[in-house]
């Protein structure tokens, strides 16, 4: 196990249930077939903090004077108000104890990723190639690691462009990564676009993973109890409100979870408001009768736990583009395209989870496939 150790580099922090279920999906399947899976945390002393900070406010200003919208952007981003202390235990509680994160400094890291001991450096899942941001990560593309030992399983740009003021670090960094894929197919047509070179279509992490196993890995118990789990990132739409409150008779209370602001019209419908850590969000999908969501891990684990549900769009503000493109492609792959409500309400029956199943099995064979292929090509690259 010593001499088999495969970095990850992803988002797993900001107090985000996918977030941090993805990044745990992934090493557990990477332990599951033999590796070492250790979780890359920057962490650089002070003076270099310092500099690196200087750095990006430079490029940030220089930027944000380019491009007006992206300093508006930066200043809004700013405002947003702090996270809830109890909520920041919560995440760091299961990060701490569910996720192999090893601190290093970028001068240890391209060390380390050069020695025999390291197999492979993997660059997913989840939105960390997202090029909003007005300076990237360069950790993000493995730019500290050498080229022959890079993969990229499931990222997301979360948008189905690239914006300008970043394409020319993405097309460069994108070079040195061997064995490319993408978590949604606008992802893949967007490399092949930008270099020329094909990516696999593969599935988000946390679909590697079967319901059996999600509950087993949290000791959760397998029931049900008819609840309405509602799940949602921002503040629900008067269309979701109308929806939630026309389902209040159909089940035994009404859970909601809700980042944003919850409607007072709302609230009185409401018998149970929760906080969602990853454990306590996989128990209330698991143990719910129907679920209301307009996240995609919410969408993803209704999926996995065979649920009714509906996603509902969610009520972004300040994105460009669409910001549905994420959930759009998950339930393309599983013909559930009906499921994803915008508008008018109309009626719908149970999703086939019996297809869904088949389509499941096959995508995630492809998937896994395509990881260890990967990784057993890095001691042996062909490039």
């Amino acid at each position: 196990m010593d001499n088999k150790k495969i970095y990850i580099v992803t988002s797993y922090y900001g107090n985000n249930v996918g977030s941090s279920l993805q990044c745990f999906a992934l090493s557990k399947v990477i332990a599951k077939n033999g590796y070492e899976p250790i979780v890359v945390s920057l962490s650089e002393k002070r003076g270099i903090l310092f500099l690196n900070k200087i750095k990006r406010i430079s490029i940030k200003l220089f930027k944000g004077v380019l491009h007006p919208t992206l300093l508006k952007k930066q200043i809004q981003s700013k405002m947003k108000k702090k996270k809830n202390d109890d909520s920041n235990f919560l995440f760091e509680t299961f990060n701490n104890s569910y996720l192999p994160i090893k601190n290093f400094s970028y001068k240890e890291l391209n060390v380390s990723s050069r020695s025999k001991d390291c197999v492979a450096c993997v660059a997913g899942s989840d939105q960390i190639w997202n090029t909003e941001e007005a300076v990237l990560d360069k950790i993000n593309y493995l730019l500290f690691s050498p080229k022959e030992k890079n993969i990229a399983y499931a990222p997301s740009f979360g948008q189905a462009f690239i914006y300008n003021y970043n394409k020319r670090f993405v097309k460069n960094a994108l070079k040195n990564i061997s064995y490319l894929s993408c978590r949604e197919a606008q992802g893949c047509s967007l490399i092949e676009k930008l270099i020329g070179k094909k990516a696999e279509h593969v599935l988000d992490p946390t679909l590697l993973l079967s319901k059996d196993e999600w509950l087993n890995c949290f000791k959760i118990k397998s029931k049900e109890d008819n609840s309405l789990f509602v799940y949602l990132l921002d503040s629900p739409s008067e269309m979701t409100i109308n929806l939630i409150k026309s389902k209040k008779d159909c089940y035994s209370k009404i859970v909601l979870y809700c980042k944003k602001d919850v409607p007072d019209s709302l609230k009185e419908d409401i018998d149970t408001f929760v906080d969602c850590d990853p454990i306590s969000f996989i128990k209330l999908i698991s143990q719910s009768g129907f679920v209301i969501t307009d996240s995609f891990h919410g969408t993803i684990f209704s999926i996995l736990f065979e649920k009714s549900f509906i996603t509902v769009e969610r009520n972004y503000k300040n994105v460009d583009g669409d910001g549905n493109v994420r959930i759009n492609d998950l339930l393309n792959i599983f013909n559930l395209k009906e499921f994803f409500v915008k508008e008018n309400l109309a009626k719908l029956e149970s999703p086939n989870y019996k297809v869904v199943h088949e389509i499941l099995q096959s995508q995630k064979e492809k998937s896994i496939n395509y990881l260890f292929d990967s990784i057993k090509s890095t001691s042996n690259p062909t490039e």
